[in-house]
């Protein structure tokens, strides 16, 4: 029997809008590429905690929903830097898409794993001076992120506010690491240009830290606690030993999460907001963007919140 070239052309065009809906009824139907995206933390405490809550946060306003389009691998080194190495090790060796690492250690132990998994920071003073980016405007590595370093000179205006008669002020910190170092710096010379002395007393262990405190209160009016690792997690045992003496000295912490048992004041960045800037910026680089070309985003006034 002879087809004519109508009752032809009308065939193809009928397989070729079967094939379509075929080809459009499949991709539906197929599994979405599912995100794989790493949380290494530096340690527990309540600033990283809630730097770790407001990426968790972010991640689901941008519909990385865990579970059905994303998976989370959260690993936490509890401030052991050969547990943060080897956890760094083995993220990367799983491949993720993209690495959030909180805290200045995790953020170079990442770093030094790979070069080409995105690493978005969060609660990381310093990128520049721990050599994660070549400069905080243009990072040029696979480094960026969001910093917790604040205006040094606005902390010790507001730690005036709340004690006009303390002239000496103490601080603890673990000089090891080296957000708190930069920090501390920064604050001691924003103190000695506003005419207080600051004295230093570096820290290497929790079990120093009360006793310390207990000791160093002798020689200061009043404690500024940074947002060291160390001393975050322990800022209530400093805190009470402070003002165990026949003249006690109160502590003004560096973060609003430290702000726990007998700490007289907090002041500092929003850590959680912060965290929330990071998975921003995170959904960009999954976007497309490059890390290197996203500069670091810093956080916004000091808050003061009182007892």
């Amino acid at each position: 029997m002879r087809i004519s070239r109508f009752h032809l052309a009308a065939v193809l065009v009928t397989l070729a809008i079967i094939g379509a809906f075929a080809f459009f009824a499949m991709h539906r139907s197929a599994p979405h590429h599912q995100l794989r995206i790493a949380i290494l933390s530096t340690a527990s405490h309540d600033s990283l905690t809630a730097a770790q809550r407001g990426i968790e946060a972010g991640l689901a306003d941008a519909e990385y929903d865990e579970g059905e389009n994303v998976t989370i691998d959260r690993r936490n080194a509890d401030g052991d830097p050969a547990r943060l190495a080897t956890l760094a090790q083995s993220i990367v060796a799983s491949q993720p898409d993209l690495i959030f690492a909180i805290g200045t250690p995790a953020a170079q132990a990442a770093a030094r794993q790979t070069t080409k998994i995105p690493i978005v920071g969060a609660a990381v003073t310093d990128y520049a001076a721990a050599r994660l980016v070549k400069s905080e405007d243009a990072p040029g590595t696979n480094v960026t992120g969001t910093s917790d370093r604040y205006d040094a000179a606005a902390a010790v205006a507001l730690l005036r506010e709340l004690l006009p008669s303390a002239y000496t002020i103490g601080i603890l910190y673990d000089p090891r690491e080296l957000s708190s170092a930069v920090e501390v710096q920064a604050f001691e010379r924003a103190a000695t240009a506003a005419g207080l002395h600051v004295e230093v007393l570096p820290i290497f262990h929790a079990e120093g830290i009360a006793p310390s405190a207990r000791w160093f209160a002798h020689r200061v009016d009043a404690f500024f606690a940074p947002t060291d690792h160390l001393i975050a997690a322990h800022i209530e045992e400093l805190a009470a030993a402070a003002l165990e003496n026949d003249t006690p000295a109160p502590t003004i912490a560096a973060s609003p999460e430290m702000l726990r048992g007998p700490v007289f004041a907090a002041l500092g960045i929003d850590y959680e907001k912060s965290g929330q800037e990071a998975a921003a910026i995170a959904k960009a680089i999954l976007d497309g963007e490059i890390p290197g070309r996203l500069p670091i985003r810093h956080a916004e006034a000091l808050t003061m919140t009182e007892k």
